[in-house]
């Protein structure tokens, strides 16, 4: 618990300096307690329904690695149209230095009814919760939201 002094009630002669906040001013460059972060995921949009949420599953909690994602965290569910568009992402955030993002290869993916899928492909992108978003929308940017 975190004790404050009323500045007023202070006595006007005491060389006690007034409380200062806990927080740090702002435009200091410091973190600031209102800034928020994002978690992004992004996910084939050529698998069926049910094989996308499990995916997302695995990339969303494979991609933090830096114990519980904080409270308040927005997340962001991303689409490609194939396994090529999203390895070219995953290519593109590591040219931009995003490095510790996890790809998710499937080792035994089901039978679809439309067409096969071989095991071993990749199916999601999960990127570890940020407040520093600059580089990560430079490649994202231009996906469209999970439909």
């Amino acid at each position: 618990m975190v004790q404050t002094t009323d500045p007023s009630a202070l006595p006007q002669n005491s060389s006690t300096p007034p409380p200062t906040s806990p927080f740090p001013p702002s435009g200091t460059g410091s973190l600031l307690v209102d800034a928020k972060t994002y978690h992004y995921v992004i996910v084939r949009a050529d698998l069926p329904r049910g094989l996308q949420a499990a995916q997302i599953v695995h990339a969303s909690g494979e991609s933090v690695i830096n114990g519980p994602v904080p409270e308040g965290t927005h997340a962001v569910v991303l689409q490609v149209e194939d396994e090529e568009h999203l390895l070219h992402i995953a290519d593109q955030l590591w040219i931009k230095g995003i490095k510790n993002y996890k790809l998710i290869i499937e080792p035994d993916l089901p039978l679809h009814e439309d067409r096969p899928l071989e095991d071993g492909q990749g199916t999601a992108i999960g990127i570890p919760p940020t407040q520093d978003r600059k580089k990560i929308v430079a490649v994202l940017g231009r996906l469209g939201l999970l439909r």
